[in-house]
């Protein structure tokens, strides 16, 4: 079943907001992509540019990407090559109309080729860390996920003996081509309906929203199902430095953990809150309010305040 990027992503993926450096840099490494892939037509180049693509974009510091065997390029589990991969990329030339999967019918020789790697990768490696499958002409991206390969594939024991009879030599075709025609072709055929994947194409306009979209979709997060960084959470070193900042303490309550004022002996008087306070004692009329009411004024300046930088950050 096909679905659009948004469609694909988690609901915590679609409310996440990227660091506005972090996507920028994928919009240049996007218009870099698409920039080459119409100087040349090649497709080992434009396999090279894919792999170069996703490095730059997000992976460069985080995961090797190259070629492993026959893979065109694959997503390694970290920086070296010499860890397991977690993302098979098979790419085709944009011109290839045959062998490329297409919305109307993916059951091509991109999609078989996938096949025949997942089942080397599952069985020939062992390999138990795949997370997704990519089929590309460098404009048209299907990403499907290992899971459903592992089901509707690894998981047929009538699939597997033929898998495993074609690599000992016990099948009359010998050559991949064989695999891909008489072993391949016919399972994808009986399962296509059932097998999901996310599709975009990069000849599109794309708006913001679409951008941001396949952003996601190509990120660790989605990608290799890394854990979720959401900028909307506080580092917890950063979330102390702010109360110290403010001038308020994190204490516990029964069950519970209650923000507070600072004990009166250990009151910074040149934190924001008791700046505030201070400067409100000025005025006779508050000067003439209890403590708490005085401190409640001067928290809600202070949150306004924090409130109106946290607008003018850097995140989309």
């Amino acid at each position: 079943m096909n679905q659009t990027p948004i469609q694909s992503l988690s609901n915590h993926l679609l409310k996440m907001k990227p660091l506005e450096t972090d996507y920028n840099r994928f919009i240049n490494a996007l218009c870099r992509l698409q920039e080459y892939t119409k100087t040349d037509g090649r497709e080992e180049f434009n396999k090279n540019e894919v792999g170069r693509f996703l490095s730059s974009a997000y992976y460069e510091e985080t995961n090797y990407i190259n070629i492993k065997g026959e893979i065109d390029q694959a997503i390694y589990a970290d920086t070296s090559h010499t860890s397991p991969i977690e993302v098979i990329i098979e790419t085709k030339r944009p011109a290839e109309k045959t062998e490329m999967l297409s919305i109307s019918e993916i059951n091509h020789k991109a999609l078989q080729e996938l096949v025949y790697y997942f089942m080397n990768e599952r069985f020939l490696e062992h390999n138990i860390t795949l997370k997704r499958l990519i089929a590309t002409n460098n404009v048209e991206w299907f990403v499907f996920d290992a899971r459903d390969f592992e089901r509707l594939f690894a998981q047929d024991k009538n699939f597997v003996k033929q898998f495993t009879d074609f690599k000992n030599n016990g099948t009359l075709g010998s050559s991949t081509k064989d695999f891909y025609g008489e072993i391949a072709k016919p399972k994808i055929e009986s399962i296509k309906d059932k097998l999901n994947y996310t599709y975009f194409s990069l000849a599109d306009e794309l708006s913001e929203k679409e951008k941001i979209a396949i952003y996601k979709i190509l990120s660790p997060e989605h990608l290799l199902k890394k854990p979720s960084k959401d900028v909307n959470e506080l580092n917890k070193d950063f979330y102390n430095e702010l109360l110290y900042i403010i001038g308020l303490i994190e204490v516990k309550e029964g069950s519970k953990k209650v923000i507070k004022r600072c004990p009166e002996n250990d009151r910074n008087g040149a934190s924001l809150l008791e700046s505030t306070i201070y400067q409100l004692s000025d005025y006779s009329s508050v000067s003439s309010l209890a403590d708490d009411t005085k401190f409640e004024i001067a928290l809600q300046l202070v949150i306004t305040w924090i409130n109106r930088l946290d607008r003018k950050s850097t995140r989309l």
